[in-house]
């Protein structure tokens, strides 16, 4: 898996692809449902399969404060998504800069620009853009006047609860 750290990074050397995007702090059993659903959608395009991640965790710039506990470091993090297959890794640096793009904004500069996105795959409790004001509807509009597909896969249960890394 390469692993790249900027916009400008990835665009130079990329050729299409479907992208899902997340913290995917644990990657824990959602995240990877959303990681194979990339990869198999990949495959079947022959496009690169492509997972974006921050550093560092959002709520560690926003809400310091309050922020969670991470379960896994960047280190063990990448790791864990190598071993899913995935070919390309873009871990972007999340500043208070950065959590001021809109939505708009941001599907424009990582999906269209840079990973030339031809499906973004979502859980159904994404958020993105400032504020976390973008949700999956507003990506698929997105998406349907950009020229790229959005599937959006429902939350994951395991024992009735949810499964996410807050939870955990």
């Amino acid at each position: 898996m390469e692993i790249f750290h900027t916009l400008e990074e990835i665009t130079a050397q990329h050729r299409p692809s479907v992208v899902t995007v997340g913290n995917f702090d644990g990657v824990h059993l959602a995240h990877q449902a959303l990681l194979r659903r990339v990869l198999e959608i990949a495959r079947a395009k022959n496009l690169a399969a492509v997972a974006v991640t921050f550093e560092p965790h959002p709520s560690r710039v926003l809400a310091p404060h309050n922020a969670p506990p991470l379960l896994t470091p960047l280190a063990v993090k990448q790791a864990l998504i190598a071993a899913t297959g995935i070919d390309l890794l873009l871990v972007l640096p999340f500043t208070r800069d950065f959590s001021l793009w809109s939505p708009q904004d941001f599907a424009q500069m990582v999906f269209i620009d840079a990973l030339k996105a031809s499906t973004v795959v979502v859980g159904d409790n994404f958020h993105f853009g400032h504020r976390q004001s973008g949700t999956p509807a507003l990506l698929a509009e997105i998406g349907n006047r950009s020229g790229f597909a959005v599937i959006v896969l429902l939350r994951l249960f395991l024992r009735g609860r949810a499964v996410s890394s807050s939870e955990i």
